[in-house]
């Protein structure tokens, strides 16, 4: 019996098909998902942004944000706007954010008929928000209207849900090119910003917010220290000036 031992050892040294795992581990990051992107084509990776179940990358190596840098590198804004006029909504939404990291008149132009032409739409359309952050990008005056004007009231009126974790890296974008712009309305919206409230909550960009006000207000409002202070000083020179009395 003794010649058992060493063969039940075998049998045990084998791995059982649950446990075995690929020769060549996976490497779970970007560079991998990027490598392998490479092997696709526009049009491939372009049904890959609707989800992984449709995409010919592996799984382990699926990555929105690598799928989206990538087509962004390419520079074929023609083929992603085609797929956007025949997408439904999540699919354009991935979609839209592809052609926010593409700097090219093509894409400039589709983002004006996004941001203008559907105004029915309006800020419900989580699209309209990266089209509108687009242009204001290059301080096109209407689109940072309407971003100081309906987007920061619907954003501020939902206590900050509607765009974080969504369009964060617009409005975000959309709150230094207030600054850049020198766009005076925003004033007041990012004074508001500078609550403790909000910055708490972390929804409001108030960092950002404050660079565009030292921008807007240059050497103002330097010795405020706290939240409170700062907010209080850039919403005293937003103040209608009184009139002298005797002149």
């Amino acid at each position: 019996m003794k010649w058992l031992a060493p063969l039940l050892v075998f049998f045990l040294a084998l791995p059982c098909p649950a446990q075995l795992v690929p020769r060549t581990p996976v490497p779970a990051n970007s560079a991998y998902s990027a490598a392998l992107e490479k092997k696709l084509n526009e049009q491939q990776l372009i049904y890959c942004l609707k989800g992984p179940e449709t995409c010919a990358l592996d799984r382990r190596s699926y990555d929105f944000d690598v799928i989206k840098k990538e087509l962004a590198a390419r520079k074929h804004p023609d083929l992603i706007i085609a797929a956007y006029k025949q997408a439904d909504d999540g699919y354009r939404y991935l979609l839209i954010q592809t052609l926010w990291l593409i700097d090219d008149p093509t894409v400039e132009t589709f983002m004006r008929s996004i941001a203008f032409e559907h105004p029915h739409e309006g800020i419900d359309d989580g699209s309209s928000v990266f089209a509108l952050d687009y242009l204001a990008q290059s301080c096109d005056l209407n689109a940072l209207a309407l971003l100081n004007g309906d987007v920061f009231k619907k954003y501020a009126v939902m206590g900050c849900s509607y765009l974080k974790d969504s369009v964060e890296p617009a409005w975000a974008d959309a709150v230094e090119a207030f600054g850049r712009c020198n766009y005076v309305p925003a004033a007041q919206n990012l004074a508001r910003s500078l609550n403790s409230i909000y910055h708490d909550l972390g929804c409001l960009e108030s960092d950002k917010a404050e660079q565009s006000l030292k921008l807007i207000f240059p050497g103002y409002c330097s010795d405020a220290h706290s939240t409170e202070e700062k907010q209080q000083c850039y919403e005293q020179l937003l103040q209608p000036k009184a009139e002298a009395k005797d002149h």
